[in-house]
């Protein structure tokens, strides 16, 4: 992808969008309807939100909730890039509910930014079976890893 791009490429999951960036575009304010998970894969993003200022850098897993108000913009000139996976908020409510057996309430994503190599590695496997896949995606793979990392999320970082 040429640099200075967002992109949303199509993804095979129902109820999940793709985004791709390569960018030094800051952003302002703005708010997501669904809880987003992705990875920053060059460079490093700094993010204000209602959870405090946070710094992200390669390889780091970012996070937001749904309605969650925040901004964005490169560390420096060079920009950065990421990808997010952004979930409907009834995908987590029943990974949280098939995993403690309990009807879940209000789900929150605890960290902005997580340095967790496993959700990194999971968001990538996802995000190559379900975006990056060829045009005849595994259906069980996909499931497979979509419930991986969706329970890793719900257990670890919500």
């Amino acid at each position: 992808m040429p640099r200075g791009r967002v992109h949303m490429p199509r993804c095979t999951i129902a109820g999940v969008e793709a985004t791709v960036a390569d960018t030094a575009h800051s952003f302002p304010r703005h708010s997501h309807d669904r809880f987003g998970v992705g990875v920053i894969v060059r460079g490093g993003h700094r993010s204000a939100s209602g959870r405090g200022l946070v710094e992200a850098r390669a390889n780091d897993a970012i996070t937001v909730n749904p309605g969650e108000v925040h901004d964005g913009s490169p560390l420096d000139q060079r920009g950065r890039a990421w990808r997010m996976l952004y979930f409907e908020p009834s995908m987590l409510t029943r990974a949280v509910t098939e995993l403690t057996g309990a009807a879940a309430r209000e789900i929150e994503l605890t960290q902005p930014v997580v340095h967790d190599p496993l959700l990194t590695h999971l968001f990538e496997r996802l995000f190559a079976v379900s975006v990056q896949a060829p045009s005849a995606p595994d259906n069980l793979l996909t499931e497979e890893v979509l419930v991986e990392l969706l329970g890793h999320l719900v257990r670890n970082h919500a």
